[in-house]
C-alpha cells in the first residue's frame, strides 16, 4: 500500500510502532513528510550485500529497553472499578455501558453509530445513553465520565464541520496529534469544554417542544423547562379547572378573547384571561 493511501490512523500506528515522535505534525501532508522520512532512513541503515554481516553490538541504551512491540500493553488498574455500584456490586447492562464509553476514544463508537449514520440516528442514540448515564440518574463509578464523553462526542459530530474534520484527521478541530486534552483519563475531552447538563437540557427541550401533532403537552413542558416560572400559574389554573369550566359553559364568548389579541401575543393573553376567570373577575 503506498503512503498516499494510508489513513491518518494507520500512519500514527506506523510511526508509534517505530518509536518516532509526531507531535510536531497537526495535517496529514506531515504526517506523510514524517513517515516517508523515517522509511528513507531505514532503508539507508540497511547493510549492503557482498560480504559477511557482522553482528553490531549492542548499545547500553538499545539493550536496556525492550521493544515497544514485545512490551505487553498493561492494564489499567481503574478499568475494573468502573460500571460499579456504591457498594462494589456490578451495574449490569449500564455498567458495562459505562465501561465501553470510558475505555473508547472513538466518537462513533462512544455513541454506538455506524460512521454513515445521520442526525436523526444520532440524536436517537444519544438520548438514549443520555437517559441511563445522566448523573441524576447513574451513580455508577465512571458514570458521570462516560456522561461528559457522550457529551463531546454527539457536540462534535452533530457539527457538519466539525465531523468532517473528525472523519479526516481522526481528532477534533483544535485537539493536539496523539491525544485529546480535557479531564477524562487517558486525555479524552474534546477540544472544547462542553457543559454537558446544558446540551442534556437543551436536547430534551427540542423534544418535548416537537412532539408531533402540535403536542399540547410537550409544548407545556418545553415552555416550563425555559420559563419555570409559569408553573406558579399553571397550578393555580389547575386548582380552580372546575370553576373555569363552569365559567365559561355559562359564558361562552368568553372562549373567543384570547383571539381578539395579536398572534405574537395570543399565549400571554390566554394565560391572563385564564388567570382573571380563576379570579373570578367575570363571575
Amino acid at each position: 500500500m503506498s503512503n498516499s493511501n494510508l489513513s491518518v490512523k494507520q500512519i500514527k500506528q506506523i510511526l508509534d510502532a517505530a518509536g518516532v515522535s509526531y507531535a510536531d505534525c497537526t495535517e496529514r501532508s506531515e504526517l506523510l513528510q514524517r513517515l516517508q522520512q523515517t522509511r528513507a532512513g531505514a532503508t539507508n541503515k540497511k547493510p549492503s550485500g557482498g560480504g559477511p554481516r557482522s553482528r553490531p553490538r549492542p548499545s547500553p541504551s538499545s539493550s536496556s529497553r525492550p521493544a515497544a512491540s514485545s512490551e505487553p500493553p498493561k492494564p489499567n488498574r481503574n478499568a475494573a472499578r468502573l460500571g460499579r455500584n456504591p457498594d462494589g456490586s456490578d451495574g449490569g447492562e449500564v455498567g458495562a455501558t459505562v465501561r465501553r464509553i470510558c475505555s473508547s476514544k472513538d466518537y462513533y463508537d462512544i455513541l454506538a453509530v455506524g460512521r454513515s449514520s445521520g442526525d436523526e440516528e444520532l440524536k436517537k442514540a444519544y438520548r438514549k445513553l443520555a437517559l441511563k448515564l445522566h448523573p441524576d440518574k447513574c451513580k455508577l463509578t465512571g458514570g458521570e465520565e462516560a456522561f461528559k464523553k457522550l457529551s463531546s462526542a454527539y457536540s462534535c459530530l452533530s457539527d457538519a464541520s466539525k465531523r468532517s474534520h473528525y472523519d479526516t484527521f481522526g481528532q477534533e478541530q483544535g485537539e493536539g496529534p496523539g491525544g485529546f486534552p480535557g479531564g477524562f483519563p487517558g486525555g479524552f475531552g474534546g477540544a472544547h469544554n462542553i457543559d454537558a447538563e446544558q446540551l442534556f437540557r437543551t436536547m430534551f427541550a427540542q423534544q418535548a417542544a416537537g412532539g408531533g401533532g402540535g403536542d399540547i403537552i410537550g409544548g407545556v413542558m418545553s415552555t416550563c423547562m425555559r420559563n419555570p416560572w409559569v408553573l406558579l400559574p399553571l397550578l393555580f389554573l389547575l386548582s380552580s379547572a372546575w370553576s373555569i369550566f363552569e365559567l365559561v359553559l355559562q359564558r361562552p364568548l368568553l372562549i373567543v378573547l384570547p383571539f381578539l389579541v395579536p398572534a405574537e401575543y395570543r399565549k400571554q393573553g390566554l394565560i391572563f384571561a385564564f388567570m382573571l376567570m380563576a379570579s373570578g373577575a367575570f363571575s
